[in-house]
């Protein structure tokens, strides 16, 4: 299953009577990445920025786990690792980086996976540096959620990315690895707890 421009788009429902948009199947919104970069701005102003890096985090990595469910559902047919490897192309052609695979070990039987890569032209981390300048922590929050989302779907295991380097935080590139819960070892424990729900009146008090 190999994903071009021009099939991407052929993937795109423009239902202009019904005023919606669908991409596989699931109803899609085109947001101008400058007013989500504001909401980002806010929610940390108000919650901090381990509060809204949470906030963030849960929020691609609903974005990416549906996808999956969308990309599986019309390509049903299609390999695991096929399936797996729609994630980056997926982060392309919506816009949100261009994905550099540097290495992936993929093992869906054993559900261990591994992936080691940079994300060029962030609009995250570019949309930090417009409105709040460098930061002095990585800022990819809604990408690393959407991987995560994307690859749990596909390997029925919690797949966790963190973010290594950050252009956000004046690093030279977006540097990202992702793995399989099991796989991170004590480290998984931290990067969980930004998963857990919380609601937001709470964290306002």
């Amino acid at each position: 299953m190999e994903l071009a421009p021009a099939s991407f788009t052929e993937r795109l429902a423009f239902q202009s009577e019904q005023g919606k948009l669908e991409l596989d199947g699931s109803r899609v919104l085109i947001v101008n990445a400058s007013a989500f970069g504001t909401l980002r701005r806010d929610l940390i102003s108000v919650l901090g920025p381990q509060r809204a890096k949470a906030f963030l985090l849960r929020y691609g990595f609903e974005c990416g786990y549906n996808d999956a469910v969308a990309v599986r559902r019309r390509y049903r047919h299609s390999s695991p690792r096929a399936w797996g490897e729609q994630a980056a192309l997926m982060h392309t052609y919506e816009g949100g980086a261009r994905v550099r695979i540097e290495r992936r070990e993929f093992d869906w039987t054993r559900r261990r996976y591994v992936v080691h890569g940079v994300w060029e032209n962030s609009y995250e981390a570019q949309e930090h540096i417009r409105l709040m300048g460098i930061s002095p922590d990585t800022s990819c929050w809604t990408l690393i959620g959407y991987a995560g989302g994307y690859l749990s779907a596909v390997m029925g295991e919690r797949v966790l990315y963190k973010e290594l380097t950050c252009v956000a935080r004046g690093d030279a590139e977006c540097r990202f690895v992702g793995k399989t819960v099991n796989l991170w070892g004590p480290d998984a424990e931290a990067e969980l707890a930004y998963y857990t729900e919380s609601k937001i009146v709470e964290e306002l008090d």
